[in-house]
């Protein structure tokens, strides 16, 4: 192997390591969801208690099929599960891609960027929470360990409050 080659796998371990814990994180049984995936103090403040999981749908779209990763790894060897690594895009007319679906069982690594401002991104039943200012990349990571549809969208700094939405597919 030569040292990039080394390289590019060592980073991909570490990003697997780093969804692994953070989908050990989601696994607490139901109770309250600590924020993961922004810098300290960034968290978002945990959800209502309701009947209904807020930004979570069991049922998956008639027809959705995987989406392209701009790069995948084998999640931990000798497994089916993948890496799957993403961009999304934010500016004033939402999200670029607007849908991403994956396999259960993957770990999902997205980079979000703002283009036209400053803009957050949230995946509320995750816990997921990571302002994003102009022109700056983040990154978001999460197990898919459970199949259903899984609400993003711009929780505080939106040009326009239920126009940035989105969602992640995540297939049984």
């Amino acid at each position: 192997m030569t040292k990039r080659e080394i390289s590019i796998v060592g980073v991909a371990l570490l990003v697997v390591a780093l969804g692994v814990g953070i989908a050990l994180l989601g696994r607490n049984g139901g109770g309250s969801r600590e924020p993961v995936g922004g810098l300290p103090g960034e968290g978002a403040p945990p959800a209502a208690t309701s009947a209904a999981p807020v930004g979570y749908a069991a049922e998956i779209p008639r027809g959705a099929t995987l989406s392209v990763p701009e790069a995948e790894a084998p999640a931990a060897p000798g497994v089916e599960e993948k890496l799957r690594m993403f961009t999304i895009a934010m500016n004033e007319d939402g999200f670029t891609p607007k849908t991403i679906t994956v396999n259960r069982g993957d770990v999902v690594n997205v980079t979000v960027y703002a283009e036209d401002g400053g803009y957050d991104f949230s995946v509320p039943y995750l816990g997921l929470y990571q302002s994003v200012p102009r022109g700056e990349r983040k990154k978001v990571s999460f197990g898919a360990n459970q199949a259903g549809t899984f609400a993003f969208g711009c929780r505080d700094r939106c040009p326009a409050v239920g126009k940035i939405s989105g969602s992640f597919i995540v297939l049984p």
